[in-house]
């Protein structure tokens, strides 16, 4: 196992090439990485195994949330006396709880080791949390917007540029 600090090294390095980017105004999470791996190339080499072990997860992760992985049958499994189709039909393939070690745990529906009442209403509460973050997120750019009509920005402005626009104006 490698020591912790190389990774935080690597973290670091994506946290300032973001930044880096961002500050332009855009950036791509790959465009991100390609130039941390051109960057930290040797560190990079040492940490190849668990680079690939951290990508393979995430592809991992990917296919947990899949019907396909899961299989048909454990949807069939779902037709509950009382459970609309429509609502069984909704329903995730498999859902994320936290283990005792702080990583995810992908639990089917069904199954021996399918997910519990209890773990069921701890990925609701996840879901939930989500969903407030994202409109307050949402709620906040609308703002941004209606501040930025009323400004005068047009389509093509960046909000970066709406400082100077309004200084031009005032002159």
């Amino acid at each position: 196992m490698l020591p912790k600090s190389k990774m935080s090294v690597l973290r670091a390095a994506i946290r300032e090439e973001c930044a880096s980017l961002l500050e332009t105004g855009a950036g791509r999470p790959r465009q991100a990485a390609k130039s941390v791996l051109k960057k930290k190339k040797s560190l990079v080499r040492q940490l190849g195994v668990k680079l690939a072990e951290d990508a393979l997860t995430r592809i991992a992760a990917r296919e947990f949330k899949k019907w396909t992985t899961v299989g048909a049958s454990s949807k069939q499994q779902l037709d509950l006396p009382g459970l609309d189709a429509s609502v069984s039909g909704n329903l995730p393939a498999s859902i994320s709880v936290y283990g005792s070690d702080g990583e995810p745990v992908y639990k089917s529906l069904t199954g021996p080791r399918g997910a519990t009442v209890a773990e069921i209403r701890q990925a609701l509460n996840d879901l939930w949390k989500g969903v407030e973050d994202g409109r307050r997120h949402a709620t906040a750019l609308n703002d941004l917007l209606k501040v930025a009509r009323k400004l005068g920005a047009t389509d093509e402005m960046r909000i970066a540029d709406l400082r100077g626009h309004l200084d031009r104006d005032a002159a």
